[in-house]
């Protein structure tokens, strides 16, 4: 009873109503009985291959081609979701229903959500089940702990498919871990953009993502003023280098000008009057070219 209390009528996610889909796939097949410890009558020997053998999608399923198979009825399909072509979700949706009123040349995000509305419910019980999971061989890892390498690895060995950003940093690591490997995991709260930060040397500037460079360069030279539209990662290491490192960059990259009244009034709104005349580049504003 607790559990018929706790199942969800919607599905939040793709990955969920796979799942119920999967559990009740074969409920319209099954009936309860007696239990008897006599063997059943011949007649109700039925076996799993005979039940989903009478499923009204059988026969369009077994026709299906090995590429549209493995793209939609995976157990992963919403790991490769983003891989699948808009022709190929206009053929399974045109195979299931010869006069759909979809067309290929509709929005590939209506076609997507025709498939898991329409049809991926109906096709529960041909979902491929998931490859039996590894086990764990090191007892004692500690994804707390464990650099970032290993957590890539262990992630990986659960999820071959997923594609992780070089970027990722170790919280985002830790999160990736919780979500496809451990989901009793706890994971405690980033702090990496709540305390004052660090500085890095010119030969670690490259391992920091943008996000930590422009949270070094507002913590250090909060005068300094970056437009946002052309800012990239290489521009904000150039910035970083001109002046927390206040080393000398490439001509043409950063282009200077002297604006006091924009950047007086930033001093006066963000810092406090004893912190104004601390930074070497008192009224400056950066412009960044553009040139990408």
């Amino acid at each position: 009873m607790t559990k018929n209390k706790k199942k969800s009528t919607s599905p939040t996610t793709i990955s969920q109503m796979i799942l119920d889909a999967q559990k009740s796939g074969f409920a319209q097949f099954r009936s309860e009985e007696p239990i008897s410890l006599s063997d059943p009558p011949p007649h109700a020997r039925t076996s799993r291959a005979d039940d989903i053998r009478s499923h009204p999608l059988w026969s369009q399923v077994q026709s299906l081609n090995d590429k549209l198979r493995g793209a939609f009825l995976a157990h992963d399909y919403e790991i490769q979701k983003p891989k699948i072509k808009k022709d190929q979700i206009y053929r399974i949706l045109l195979h299931f229903d010869p006069n759909t009123e979809h067309r290929v040349t509709h929005r590939k995000d209506k076609l997507i959500n025709a498939f898991e509305t329409e049809l991926l419910p109906r096709l529960g019980p041909f979902i491929q089940a998931p490859p039996p999971q590894p086990m764990e061989t090191d007892v004692d890892f500690d994804p707390l702990t464990a650099t970032q390498r290993a957590l890539r690895e262990a992630i990986h060995r659960r999820k071959p498919a997923l594609t992780i950003p070089e970027g990722v940093n170790p919280h985002g690591l830790r999160l990736l871990y919780k979500e496809y490997v451990d989901n009793d995991l706890v994971v405690p709260a980033a702090k990496e953009f709540s305390t004052k930060p660090r500085g890095v040397t010119a030969a670690n500037i490259k391992t920091k993502t943008i996000e930590q460079l422009r949270f070094i360069l507002q913590s250090k030279n909060p005068e300094v003023f970056i437009h946002l539209t052309p800012l990239t990662r290489s521009v904000c290491v150039d910035i970083y280098t001109r002046f927390v490192l206040e080393e000398e960059v490439a001509p043409g990259r950063l282009i200077l000008q002297a604006d006091e009244k924009v950047i007086t009034f930033e001093l006066r709104s963000q810092i406090k009057s004893d912190q104004i005349n601390e930074s070497p580049f008192p009224h400056l504003r950066v412009r960044v070219q553009n040139f990408f």
